[in-house]
């Protein structure tokens, strides 16, 4: 039996098919989600899906996809969804305080990774902010795996206005291993190449958090 995944052939543009041998699926973890302090306008790249950040912030939140089918799916909340590509981005530059990517840059095939880092760092004030949140991705456990499929349960913190206090998210995500292992240190090199410094980092079981400060 073949088995697709979606995730995986929407980031390559492409419909690779992998069997059950060739997938690897990671026990669930919890990873609680920390609120996070930001004056005016949030953009949420890939916002669609779950749309945590947009549940999180709300009315704060420009949140934008490359599939339509995604943000028509996310919860409501975000001020905005605009169908957008985050390698281009349709903004002025030095126009948002804080730009989001929230488990969306394991999608992004390599050759365009830098450029959205390019892009944020353009569409940022000077001293803003861009937050990732993301996995690390390891070597495959073997030689005949090919994706991995990382499980979550993401929870709420608690007493946000207006927001989802208390409350959990269930998903899933599945990427390619690809030639090398992706994770906070590929990114953290990938940002000092588009001009961001790091403010802070955290890592928690698979996976990790960026602070990136525009200079």
């Amino acid at each position: 039996m073949n088995m697709m995944i979606p995730a995986v052939a929407a980031a390559q543009q492409e419909r690779p098919r992998f069997t059950p041998e060739q997938i690897h699926r990671y026990e669930r973890e919890t990873t609680p989600i920390d609120d996070f302090a930001a004056s005016g306008l949030i953009l949420d790249l890939g916002g669609g899906g779950e749309g945590v950040i947009g549940q999180m912030k709300r009315s704060q939140v420009v949140a934008i996809d490359l599939s339509r089918k995604e943000l028509e799916e996310a919860p409501g909340g975000p001020l905005l969804k605009i169908v957008m590509d985050a390698t281009e981005l349709r903004f002025l530059n030095s126009v948002f305080q804080t730009v989001t990517c929230f488990y969306t840059l394991m999608f992004v095939p390599l050759e365009k990774q830098l450029k959205v880092l390019e892009e944020a760092r353009r569409v940022l004030a000077p001293g803003g902010r861009m937050l990732i949140w993301d996995v690390e991705v390891p070597p495959p456990p073997s030689p005949e795996k090919k994706v991995g499929i990382f499980y979550f349960t993401f929870q709420f913190p608690g007493q946000l206005p207006g927001g989802p206090a208390g409350r959990e998210v269930r998903t899933g995500y599945g990427t390619l291993y690809g030639e090398a292992p992706r994770g906070a240190a590929h990114y953290q090199a990938l940002a000092r190449q588009a001009g961001f410094q790091l403010a802070s980092s955290k890592t928690q079981g698979r996976s990790f958090f960026l602070e990136l400060q525009r200079t």
